[in-house]
């Protein structure tokens, strides 16, 4: 009896997704995408804030602040090379 429940609803749930997808609707499945100043956290980054405290500070967890970080990697200037003479 639980099968057939689980075997309908898994029916049900493929048949909105196909008549979403002929009608054009956007069916959204899963969590909404958090919404970040990734520009700000950078940048309280590179003033040296540590992971905590930016993460602290943006009312987020650390592990999000890394990939924040890795998708914008701090653009430091390269020194000039000197000539050995």
């Amino acid at each position: 009896m639980c099968m057939r429940i689980n075997y309908q609803n898994d029916l049900r749930q493929v048949n909105s997704q196909f008549w979403g997808r002929i009608f054009g609707l956007f069916i959204q499945s899963g969590r909404n995408p958090l919404v970040l100043d990734h520009a700000a956290i950078v940048r309280d980054r590179q003033h040296g804030q540590s992971l905590r405290q930016v993460a602290r500070g943006h009312r987020i967890s650390t592990a999000t602040v890394q990939l924040v970080l890795r998708k914008h990697p701090a653009q430091v200037p390269v020194p000039a090379l000197e000539k050995i003479a």
